[in-house]
């Protein structure tokens, strides 16, 4: 009768108890961090069977009765602050000592418990921790997620799995018998009474679906699992307690401790200690890389937008198309970089050493950046890298002279470095994305004006090595260093901190650099692991000499006619020996063998070629054009200048030129036929009768080998047309454009031959836009209402780009030009000018009347505007529309050629108090004002159109009067005005006339700072 009574009462307690969730942490920081931080995931620990039916049994499973340790609460979140970690709490007796029906009742009743409890974040990465036939139960629960869509969200989310003492069945045909007799063991070991219901149900196994093992093992393959086993006792014996799997996905480990106490430990009892330091080891491990891995965690849709904000304001800035170009292929004579002999290279024990920087330095032309594209798209490469012990990923960036401006400068190297490690970053772990978005957005607001400048670049770098919060490594190659603008000692001392910062951060940066051996770069990378590479190449030239001079060879002697060229190894070791492991030389001299040898010339003669060849680059460049025929220097010459105007510009790109065969075509043409050529668009157009675009670059093609010599590259691709032209190297520049070479080849020249090439290139524009449907421009495009085009680089704005140029250049405006434009755009469109002016610039108002002379102004072509003005005269600035003056202040970029045409329209007499509408930017004002204040300091009492400073003083106070409804701008405007004035205290005329409005407006309310004080400013 006791025996019954008890029996009842410990049922009426279990169906008091009621399945649940018990938050022991809320993953939110401790002690005054508390609130300061975000959960990143969840931890949730299931206890196993409970006869009792003690209440207090989901936290007995995990805590010690002695010393009150419970370890999910006490000490993981020491650890682990951004863990939410729960108890599931649930009436086991009836789940483990009824029905299979029931058994599943409770996997779902604790998946409900988990979505409800996650609605919030459904994907934060999990963790689930199983004691014994708690186990059984996660594995039941993940099954019936991966089948239900509402539970799906669980199932994709976990990552780790724990077991403390779960019996899996072990080896044996029936699982379900072996998984019973486990479980029957357990449950003997358990104090109390066990129901013979619980017992009966266990040992037969029925609890347990038929399909619940299958299903299991489909699911493997998702988690990292670890699976503890008891070193003491043998109530689940180890092959039934681990799953079997390999290494990479489950890890076995034995705990000296009973069943029953194998998750509970007593941090004063040296087993239980480590017994705990194991656990917990494992269990971090598993919080950590699941954070890394972002398991599950996608971004909110506020987080989305930042980092996709963040992107679009580096995007455009960081620009490298150099990393994208396909160098000439070398790969099978770079094996040598593998190597790890003593005496090679090193660079496979530097990236398995702790070392931050290896360099490769080389002579010019010996192949530096052929390599690094090579270490940097090699799978070996990504091989090594990916052995580190932390996810490691692989930046490169191109230094580029001869390139885009971007492509030198080092601002555009760290915005580009940003880009792909807010890139990369997102790739592997959410948590830490989550981490540089908090991090970057300020500096991405702070910078709107001048976006992402060097200095918040720089700390932006360094904060994000202070707050990295997982384990990561880049390893960052950079190739052309030496070609990278500014002080280089600047910039290696800052590169050298950063690597040196992440010593002691989560984010391991190292860096491999190539550049030449320059004093300042070798003084501070000379210490460092490195390997010049001219000392390696000798088998590499060896095999590249040999193979292009055989086919050469071998073509001669299959032609019909015979010839008398034979194989000789000694003229290629002649050669090698000359090349000093220099590749670009190499590739000069073979080109000029391969001509020879093409032009029959004897073995004899390709001897003495070679013997009197010398071995500076700049020397054999010197002898290469010596041998261009006198009737083709001009040719070259205007070849050379093209090209170097296109790829060489101080800050244009090189889509602003001739950067491709078909407009290299169109560039050397007579400018002067630009203007008379036809246009395919007019009334009447008769065609003509010339080869196809493909075959007129085909002939070009010839040209650019024949009469320069292998100093200018073609690329070879299927669309001829599209075939990037671009110099063999940067010392082309260096050696022929920048020396007395040549100032021979003009002298030797026919000088009426030789052509300006801005001329050249803003003809080709010209003659693009009337001869070549494919470049459309952009307004006829949005006209026609076909696809928007994005195109802002189209040829009319090339052409007035070039047509800039050409004016400094030659100092003679191109009206002919300019107004064969007009004509041309404007049987396109009649307002062509102010669709153009939209494209640019966005604002489109037909009352502007922009033309053709008002894009003149706008593209500073000084000279064009001049002699519209003489003709003109006052009539010019009376015209209807949008004045003159606000052209010319557009955009807001301050430049030498703005200043000159706001000088030139306010000395011929613009009215700068004419109002129409409002300037846009700050920026725009400050132009405009200090363009006034230039004008008024070089002009007598009165300017020459009679106008008075004193008559100015309208517009002036107009940006320092308080009363104004855009007073929100005015203070600010007022403080550069009084800097400006202070910056001229010893102009006294200048001070005292302009010092009149600011005191007029100061009269009005506005706080007057006397001039000269800047410590507001």
């Amino acid at each position: 009768m006791v025996e019954f009574l008890s029996m009842l009462l410990i049922y009426i307690c279990l169906l008091e108890m009621q399945s649940s969730l018990e938050q022991l942490y809320a993953g939110t920081g401790l002690g005054d961090a508390e609130g300061s931080v975000e959960p990143t995931l969840d931890i949730v620990a299931i206890h196993g069977l409970n006869p009792k039916g003690k209440e207090s049994h989901a936290f007995d499973t995990w805590q010690d009765k002695k010393s009150g340790n419970l370890w999910l609460r006490d000490r993981i979140p020491q650890q682990q602050p951004s863990a939410r970690i729960f108890l599931y709490e649930y009436n086991s007796s009836p789940v483990f000592g009824s029905s299979q029906r029931r058994f599943l009742e409770e996997a779902n009743q604790f998946l409900e418990c988990l979505r409800l409890e996650r609605r919030k974040d459904p994907t934060r990465p999990l963790l689930l921790l199983g004691h014994s036939l708690g186990g059984i139960l996660i594995k039941q629960a993940l099954v019936n997620a991966f089948n239900n869509p509402t539970y799906r969200d669980i199932q994709e989310a976990t990552y780790g799995l724990v077991f403390f003492g779960t019996p899996h069945g072990g080896p044996g045909d029936d699982w379900k018998i072996s998984l019973g007799k486990a479980s029957v063991r357990i449950a003997q070991s358990l104090p109390g009474i066990t129901s013979n219901d619980i017992m009966e149900a266990l040992k037969k196994g029925s609890l347990f679906s038929d399909s619940l093992q299958t299903q299991w093992r489909h699911q493997l393959d998702h988690y990292k699992i670890v699976t503890f086993y008891e070193g003491i006792g043998n109530i689940v014996p180890r092959t039934s307690a681990v799953l079997g799997l390999s290494g990479d996905r489950e890890n076995q480990v034995k705990l000296e401790a009973t069943h029953g106490d194998m998750c509970r430990f007593n941090p004063n009892v040296q087993t239980d200690a480590k017994n705990y330091k194991l656990v917990e080891g494992n269990v971090l491990e598993l919080c950590e890389v699941a954070e890394m891995l972002g398991f599950g965690l996608p971004l909110n849709t506020k987080a989305e937008r930042t980092y996709e904000a963040l992107l679009d304001s580096l995007r455009c800035y960081c620009r490298n198309p150099r990393r994208y170009e396909s160098l000439e292929n070398h790969t099978e004579s770079f094996q040598w970089i593998w190597s790890t002999e003593r005496s090679e290279p090193g660079f496979v024990d530097w990236l398995r050493s702790d070392d931050c920087i290896f360099w490769i330095s080389g002579k010019p032309g010996s192949g530096k950046s052929t390599l690094m594209k090579y270490l940097t798209e090699n799978e070996r490469t990504k091989e090594l890298v990916s052995k580190t012990p932390i996810p490691t990923f692989l930046i490169s960036y191109f230094f580029y002279e001869l390139g885009d401006p971007q492509e030198k400068a080092f601002v555009s190297f760290l915005r580009a470095f940003l880009y792909s490690l807010l890139e990369e970053t997102h790739s592997i772990s959410k948590t830490a994305s989550s981490v540089l978005i908090q991090i970057l957005e300020p500096y991405m607001k702070q910078t709107r004006e001048q976006p992402w400048a060097q200095k918040a670049l720089q700390e932006a770098l360094q904060h994000i090595l202070l707050k990295f919060p997982v384990n990561a490594g880049v390893v960052l190659f950079i190739d052309g260093f030496d070609e990278c603008e500014g002080s280089h000692a600047d910039q290696l001392d800052f590169l050298k901190d950063l690597v040196g910062s992440s010593k002691g951060s989560k984010l391991s940066i190292r860096i491999c650099i190539a550049s030449r051996a320059e004093v300042d770069i070798q003084l501070r990378l000379s210490t460092h692991p490195s390997l010049a590479i001219h000392r390696f190449t000798d088998p590499d030239i060896l095999s590249y000499v040999a193979k292009r001079l055989k086919a050469a060879w071998e073509l001669m002697a299959a032609q019909p006619d015979g010839t008398t060229a034979t194989f000789d190894q000694e003229l290629i070791d002649s050669v090698v020996r000359k090349a000093e492991g220099v590749f670009l030389w190499v590739n000069l001299v073979v080109t000029q063998l391969v001509m020879a040898i093409e032009a029959e010339a004897e073995v004899s003669d390709l001897h003495r070629e070679v013997a009197r060849l010398p071995e500076g680059l700049e020397q054999l460049y010197q002898r290469i054009v010596a041998k261009i025929p006198q009737n083709r220097l001009h040719e070259a010459i205007n070849l050379l200048q093209i090209v170097a105007k296109t790829n060489a510009h101080e800050y244009l790109p090189p889509h602003y030129g001739a950067d491709t065969l078909w407009k290299i075509h169109n560039a050397m043409k007579d400018p002067s036929t630009a203007i008379s050529e036809e246009a395919y668009f007019e009334e009447g157009f008769r065609g003509n009768d010339a080869p196809s675009q493909e075959e007129q670059c085909a002939a070009m093609k010839r040209r650019i080998q024949s009469c320069c010599r292998g100093f200018v590259h073609c690329d070879d691709t299927s669309n001829l047309c599209e075939a990037k032209v671009t110099f063999l190297h940067r010392t082309c520049v260096e050696y022929i454009l920048n020396t007395e070479i040549f100032s021979q080849m003009v002298a030797k020249a026919d000088r009426n031959l030789i052509r300006n090439p801005e001329v050249a290139l803003m003809a080709m524009a010209l003659r693009l836009l009337k001869t070549d449907p494919q470049h459309k421009p952009p307004f006829l495009v949005a006209r026609l209402g076909q696809a928007s085009c994005n195109n802002k680089q189209g040829v009319v704005r090339i052409f007035f780009t070039r047509a800039k140029h050409a004016e400094r250049a030659t100092g003679s405006a191109h009206t002919l030009f300019i107004d064969e434009l007009d004509r041309a755009c404007s049987l396109l469109w009649q307002e062509w000018a102010s669709s153009f002016y939209f494209i640019q610039n966005k604002e489109l108002q037909l009352d502007w009347h922009t033309d053709v002379l008002r894009l003149a102004v706008y593209y500073c072509l000084t000279l064009y505007v001049s002699q519209a003005i003489e003709k003109e005269g006052q009539r010019l600035f009376q015209r209807a529309g949008r004045p003159l003056l606000y052209y010319a202040v557009d955009g807001g970029h301050r430049s030498s050629n703005q200043d000159e045409v706001m000088q030139l329209l306010l000395e011929k007499g613009a009215d700068p108090n004419q109002a129409f509408g409002q300037m846009h930017t700050e920026v725009e004002k400050k132009t405009y004002i200090r363009a006034l204040f230039d004008h008024c300091e070089n002009s007598e009492v009165v300017d020459s159109d009679g106008v008075g400073i004193v008559e100015w003083a309208d517009t002036i106070q107009y940006y320092c009067d308080p009363v104004r409804k855009d007073t929100q701008t005015d203070p600010w405007m007022g403080g550069f005005i009084r800097a400006e004035i202070a910056a001229r205290t010893t102009r006294k005329r200048l001070h005292s006339r302009v010092e009149v409005a600011v005191t007029n407006a100061a009269k009005k309310g506005q706080k007057k700072v006397k001039c000269g004080e800047n410590s507001d400013i």
